[in-house]
């Protein structure tokens, strides 16, 4: 039974590639081939099938902006310079590129500032994804899309931290604006960061106080104090995620999002590209343990499809449950629509998709909590009712006890 059901689920996992390959558009078979890391002839000779071809280029720059990756549209184009594209679009993809290259240095000048605010308040930062990853990933600070600055402070340092920025001049966004002192600690318990702006820029920081989207995950690696190390950084000793946690992050954050832009997978790919025995040994340390067998199960699927790039340490039996998930996450990356989402039926496919992606009944209570008590963003401390806040601290509390008592009976079967 056990033989057959390995069977049916390899046989889904390349029926659903060649299925998904087959479907491709020439307009995004042409990103993919432009934005992998690969450099090789087999590249080439795909670029030269596309000369053949009639394409929407204006389909083409969409799916650029869709996905975040002019950058790396720009690097496939100067590799392979005896590929043309029309001089219309080659322009506004160099222009792209030039627009972020120069928000990539005010980015990288306003972290080093910022890192020194917060040094000089005794807060330790660490720098998130940004700037920094694409010059470890990349090379070159300018060819990942630059978006928000991403900053992990301890917990405990998250009051001193928020009231240092707003002092430097920056303020909450205005839905956090309504929470008080006494309801922050509950907010930390269902958010892992805010969301803060400056007036006299366009650069946005998301300050964390957790890596992950689950409490339980952070607990189980320890993330709640990550290890880091301290690297230069234009001549600022700035702290970083330790190379097997900020890979566990990375491949995290983009299941938490279903991989909806195909930057998180590329980031991936350079990795593995660049450091092949990094995604094995984050696995074997983690997956198991931890159960986060399904992120990476649909992460080898994604890195297979679109960039044929396979992860051959990966079991490959896939569940009914793996098997929604590459679902899902396939529609995510073609869809048209991206979340947050206003549609009643898309909120309820996102919400099944989260319920699955760890077998951890801790996670799912605070996913579940987070969607349906808190109702996502809005949040409205002043406004919330009070049954909302009981509810909230009774479901917890159970959940608690029931993780307790989980323990207790694995460390008893243990001894």
């Amino acid at each position: 039974m056990n033989n057959k059901k390995q069977i049916v689920n390899n046989n889904f996992l390349a029926d659903r590639i060649e299925k998904e390959q087959s479907q491709l558009s020439n307009e995004f078979k042409l990103l993919i081939t432009l934005i992998g890391p690969a450099f090789n002839e087999h590249t080439t000779q795909s670029l030269d099938t596309f000369t053949k071809q009639q394409l929407n280029w204006n389909e083409f720059i969409r799916l650029i902006n869709r996905h975040r990756v002019a950058p790396l549209v720009w690097r496939g184009l100067n590799r392979h310079s005896d590929f043309k594209i029309p001089l219309s679009i080659q322009e506004k993809i160099d222009q792209q590129v030039s627009i972020n290259k120069k928000k990539a240095l005010l980015q990288s000048n306003e972290l080093i500032k910022l890192c020194r605010l917060l040094n000089d308040n005794g807060i330790e930062p660490v720098s998130l994804k940004g700037p920094i990853l694409a010059k470890q990933v990349y090379g070159d600070i300018g060819m990942r899309h630059a978006g928000d600055l991403d900053i992990f402070i301890k917990p405990a340092e998250l009051t001193k931290a928020k009231t240092t920025l707003l002092n430097y001049g920056y303020q909450l966004n205005s839905k956090y604006l309504s929470i008080s002192e006494k309801d922050e600690r509950l907010f930390m318990k269902l958010r892992n960061h805010y969301q803060l702006s400056h007036n006299n820029s366009t650069i946005n920081i998301e300050l964390h106080w957790r890596l992950l989207f689950s409490d339980s995950l952070n607990s189980c690696l320890n993330l709640a104090a990550p290890e880091t190390r301290t690297i230069d950084f234009f001549n600022q000793t700035t702290n970083i995620l330790e190379p097997e946690i900020n890979c566990i992050y990375l491949v995290l954050h983009g299941t938490r999002h279903a991989w909806f832009r195909l930057k998180w997978l590329c980031d991936i790919a350079e990795l593995r590209y660049r450091n092949p025995d990094l995604l094995e040994t984050v696995y074997n340390r983690y997956s198991r343990s931890l159960k986060l067998v399904r992120p990476f199960v649909q992460l080898d699927w994604l890195l297979q499809t679109y960039f044929s790039i396979s992860l051959p340490f990966i079991p490959r039996v896939r569940s009914k449950s793996t098997q929604k998930m590459i679902l899902y996450s396939s529609a995510q990356i073609h869809g048209k629509t991206i979340p947050p989402f206003s549609d009643l039926a898309k909120i309820t496919r996102e919400i099944r998709y989260n319920l699955l992606i760890i077998k951890d009944l801790r996670y799912k209570i605070y996913f579940l909590l987070t969607k349906l008590i808190v109702a996502g963003d809005e949040w409205k401390a002043s406004q919330m009712p009070g049954w909302n806040v009981k509810l909230f601290r009774l479901i917890y509390s159970i959940s608690r006890w029931i993780v307790n008592r989980r323990m207790v009976k694995e460390k008893s079967k243990k001894l």
